[in-house]
């Protein structure tokens, strides 16, 4: 079980991953008490495996309640970066002028995500890659042989020492048998060791093929392993301590290292993490500084300005690790006061709404658990404090299929419905009332979905002509938070 702790000036919170569990086989997980597989990288919060409507519904029986499976609510890190990043882009776009729509204001949020959802993929696959052993395949021998050829290697080359070919043939038989692929580069080897002068260097190259060829699928994915968790602690051997391609071959040895960078992974998560959550703009050398740090290790075209992150043939950028965020955080600015608003219908304090959407003791246990997560953040953040949670409440309008409320849908009692009143943007339009001249400004993190955009439209004629709309992403499932764009109501 990994541990992270976020900070905001002086307030705490953890979160509690655990990789063992995510890193099962889904048919693994299927059998046991969780019912259904995590997604990779997916992360324990206070409302794991919880089951959602998503709106499906079920007109031809309508007292049977359809209750499918719902992504995974986010854990406290998503929760205070997704409001945390709303509440910056306010700032910035108010920083503006509210004037941005021409010319979208350049953002560099996406490695935030991407770097914390890779730091907890990569738990995932350190503890996934200890359960394959070496020493217990029937290449066993033949890995503690090439460890020690490796150590012998090196010593004749740093010690000057001459090449006597017939000793380490002999003693190292396993190495040089004819049926064995390891044969041509452990001659190799000794052949660029007879060669050697005062300008060469140890054949680390060759060590690394002679690794690869004991146990191909197990060594090359440790070693590509240990590559890319370099970006948290880079491996440097001890004098005359094991090389890399030595450590991947010994199970213990790789297991040891893979229990102490565990610790490295989680700081560094946990710093840059909270490094973000103490920005007070997207403008604070903070920010700017939290990003530069990642980019050390994070390249868009595969190649890392470091070399740690890999290339396009050997390993892959944090980029590639987007993570579970589709998960949607707004905020609304109406005039002096604040509200704020998570895409989901497991936040509500309604009796009605609990009973229709049948949750059992164990997931309203989970749900208060989480609804008890979001005050406490909201509370912490200086950039959200006064702020008002808007969780799904009966007056929450649904413009689609066509326009009710969530009550109405209740007391027909047709099943299925929840996912459709869920959405951040009406949760907080059904707290606004009263027909206000005050300009308002509304910041999500994706771009309003077609039943959001007949409510904006709507509000906007209705409630308050004032009104501006901003928003990160324009696709949920691909969310690339580059630029802040104004939404153009209808």
């Amino acid at each position: 079980m990994a541990r992270f702790v976020w900070k905001i000036g002086e307030t705490s919170f953890s979160e509690e991953f655990d990789e063992v569990e995510t890193a099962k086989l889904p048919e693994e997980v299927e059998k046991s008490d969780l019912g259904a597989a995590p997604q990779k990288g997916s992360h324990k919060g206070p409302s794991e495996d919880e089951s959602t409507p998503n709106g499906d519904d079920n007109r031809d029986n309508p007292d049977e309640k359809k209750i499918p499976m719902e992504n995974e609510m986010p854990g406290t890190g998503d929760i205070l970066f997704g409001f945390h990043t709303m509440a910056l882009i306010a700032e910035t776009a108010r920083d503006n002028g509210y004037l941005i729509d021409e010319d979208p204001f350049p953002l560099d949020l996406a490695p935030v995500f991407q770097f914390v959802n890779a730091s907890k993929n990569y738990l995932v696959e350190m503890d996934r890659s200890l359960g394959k052993y070496i020493s217990e395949s029937e290449n066993g021998d033949l890995a503690r042989s090439a460890y020690a050829f490796i150590d012998r290697c090196r010593t004749i080359f740093t010690e000057g020492e001459p090449v006597d070919r017939s000793t380490l043939q002999s003693n190292y038989a396993q190495l040089f048998s004819y049926q064995s692929d390891t044969r041509e580069t452990a001659l190799e080897i000794l052949d660029y060791l007879e060669q050697r002068d005062d300008e060469t260097k140890q054949p680390y190259h060759l060590y690394e093929r002679l690794a690869t060829r004991v146990s191909r699928e197990i060594v090359v994915e440790r070693r590509t392993l240990v590559r890319r968790l370099s970006y948290a602690r880079q491996y440097y051997p001890a004098s005359g301590g094991p090389l890399v391609c030595q450590l991947v071959l010994d199970d213990e040895q790789y297991r040891d290292y893979i229990a102490e960078t565990k610790t490295y992974v989680i700081f560094a998560c946990s710093e840059t993490g909270t490094k973000y959550l103490n920005t007070s703009s997207i403008g604070d050398p903070g920010f700017a500084g939290a990003v530069d740090a990642m980019r050390k290790c994070i390249d868009p075209n595969g190649t890392g300005s470091n070399g740690n992150s890999g290339n396009n043939n050997n390993g892959y950028p944090f980029g590639g690790y987007r993570g579970k965020n589709d998960k949607c955080f707004a905020v609304f600015d109406v005039g002096n006061d604040r509200y704020i608003s998570l895409s989901c219908v497991r936040d509500t304090d309604d009796q009605s709404i609990i009973n229709y959407m049948q949750f059992d003791d164990k997931s309203k246990r989970r749900n208060a658990a989480f609804k008890n997560s979001i005050k406490q953040l909201i509370v912490a953040d200086p950039l959200l404090q006064g702020s008002t949670y808007s969780e799904a409440n009966l007056n929450v309008i649904s413009n689609i299929p066509k326009k009710e409320t969530f009550s109405f849908v209740i007391s027909i009692n047709r099943s299925g419905e929840g996912g459709r009143f869920s959405c951040c943007e009406r949760k907080m339009i059904s707290r606004v009332s009263s027909i206000s001249a005050q300009p308002c400004y509304m910041f999500t993190r994706h771009r309003p979905c077609v039943d959001c955009e007949k409510s904006l439209s709507q509000f906007n004629v209705q409630v308050n002509q004032n009104m501006k709309v901003y928003y990160l992403n324009d696709d949920p499932k691909n969310p690339t938070d580059d630029s802040i764009k104004e939404y153009q109501i209808k």
